[in-house]
């Protein structure tokens, strides 16, 4: 039987990005509702990814040497992307996501092995932030490090976009925090780099319920001022990364992203 509405190749997906940035819009443009399961739908976009991806290493592998560890954080709004050996960032990127996510990301991997001279084969680790934020983000880089560990046969280590905003600042009680839309947030509440209240999808209000007894706390945002004591995170890529390879690693195949909510779609066929 001839699949319907499937993502040929990655051009396809590409195209609609302009107008998706959350599971609801993409399940409504595959015709989620005439049969195609949420699963479906995410498989083809990483299928697709996964082959974009693969090209690139496989083009490129010959200039890639003596890397130890990766990291890729595209969740929301900013490419945030680093080569990390021997205890020290080599070299990192902070670059604004525009709608060719995907080609970006790609780009910026082969402008950190061409410009360190090093060799993907050589790489040791994949660090990659696996939400919460956009949707279509969070794919994209879940998906170019499973490729890539995959390809190697190496681990993959997942973190929280929230933990990595957090270790951004040196304030004792912080509070990362990114709009979800419709008045939530997803946020998260840290004592110096222990987390206090768990990853959350939350309401304001509840949130700020949440802080009464919490003095000299700060919001940690990732691009703009949402309230009066709020730093604006700048990503501290060794000390994350330094954290970060504390954590277990995840099986490639059990990599999967942090969203925090369910989507509309899936709430209504909840209810």
């Amino acid at each position: 039987m001839k699949e319907r509405n499937s993502f040929k190749n990655l051009g396809q997906y590409k195209a609609y990005l302009e107008i998706i940035d959350d599971f609801e819009q993409l399940y409504i443009i595959q015709q989620g509702g005439r049969g195609v399961t949420r699963k479906e739908v995410i498989e083809r976009l990483e299928s697709a990814i996964a082959k974009d991806a693969k090209s690139v290493f496989d083009a490129k592998k010959s200039l890639w040497r003596n890397i130890m560890i990766l990291y890729i954080d595209t969740c929301y709004k900013i490419l945030n992307i680093a080569l990390y050996e021997n205890q020290k960032v080599l070299l990192s990127f902070n670059q604004k996501l525009e709608n060719n996510m995907t080609d970006l990301t790609l780009i910026y991997i082969n402008k950190l092995f061409e410009q360190t001279k090093k060799d993907i084969s050589s790489l040791s680790k994949v660090i990659v932030s696996n939400g919460p934020g956009s949707f279509t983000g969070i794919r994209i880089g879940l998906t170019i490090a499973k490729t890539i560990a995959y390809a190697l046969n190496i681990p993959i280590i997942t973190i929280s976009k929230l933990t990595t905003m957090a270790l951004s600042s040196n304030s004792e009680y912080k509070v990362p925090i990114i709009s979800a839309r419709h008045s939530s947030f997803y946020a998260a509440i840290f004592k110096n780099e222990e987390i206090i209240m768990p990853e959350s999808y939350i309401q304001i209000e509840d949130l700020k319920k949440k802080l009464i007894d919490i003095n000299n706390y700060v919001y940690i945002s990732y691009d703009e001022v949402l309230f009066e004591n709020t730093e604006i995170s700048n990503v501290n890529f060794e000390k994350v990364i330094n954290y970060a390879i504390k954590l277990k690693p995840t099986p490639v195949e059990l990599v999967d992203a942090n969203y925090l909510k369910r989507t509309e779609a899936e709430e209504r066929k909840s209810s």
